[in-house]
């Protein structure tokens, strides 16, 4: 399998990204705006690189970015509500299933998860960003599913284009994490590396 050059599929993405088409989301003909920018999860160092470069040159050109690890957001939801020590606990006693479903419950995408996105997005610091980045999907499996996000998504993030960086393979219809596990069909977002705007 040849090597996906990552640095040029962010070259690529600055070039849609600062069209004014797709920051008044007006490219999609009325579609939700969001965008799905896949790469090889082995090259999750290169990627949080790549987009803190990617959020420094959108800023230099004037636009904003509010770019949010998802996994950091759910590792704090959980400590603002346990303490660690008794979830250790829980991961040593309980079937693989109940902690499953006790960190499902813990991140809770109506519940738990949108809410603290929402006021992520409200705070004082983010306010007039002009795209949304989401990015630690994979760190956050299987607690949290990128198509799970995407489908919720809609409800919060009406104002800015969004762009999941998803770490698997995306091919406009499906998801496959790591580019191994069993594909999730989704059909609402646009792929980044076939977006043509200019």
């Amino acid at each position: 399998m040849p090597k996906i050059d990552l640095a040029a599929k962010f070259r690529h993405a600055y070039e849609q990204i600062i069209q004014p088409r797709f920051l008044k989301m007006e490219a999609i003909g009325g579609e939700v705006p969001h965008y799905v920018l896949s790469y090889p999860p082995e090259r999750e160092v290169e990627l949080r690189q790549e987009i803190s470069a990617l959020t420094k040159k959108l800023r230099e050109n004037g636009v904003r970015v509010l770019a949010v690890d998802v996994f950091a957001l759910c590792h704090k939801m959980i400590a603002d509500n346990v303490d660690p020590e008794d979830l250790y606990e829980l991961e040593r006693e309980e079937p693989t299933d109940a902690f499953l479903e006790t960190m499902q419950s813990l991140t809770d995408m109506t519940e738990r998860f949108l809410p603290a996105l929402q006021n992520l997005m409200n705070e004082p610091a983010n306010e007039n960003y002009g795209v949304l980045f989401l990015h630690g999907v994979g760190q956050a499996y299987p607690f949290l599913r990128s198509h799970t996000l995407l489908e919720n998504l809609q409800h919060v993030t009406k104002t800015a284009p969004t762009i999941l960086f998803f770490p698997g393979t995306y091919t406009g219809t499906n998801f496959r994490l790591f580019g191994r596990l069993p594909a999730d069909n989704f059909y609402r977002a646009f792929d980044m590396d076939t977006l043509k705007l200019s």
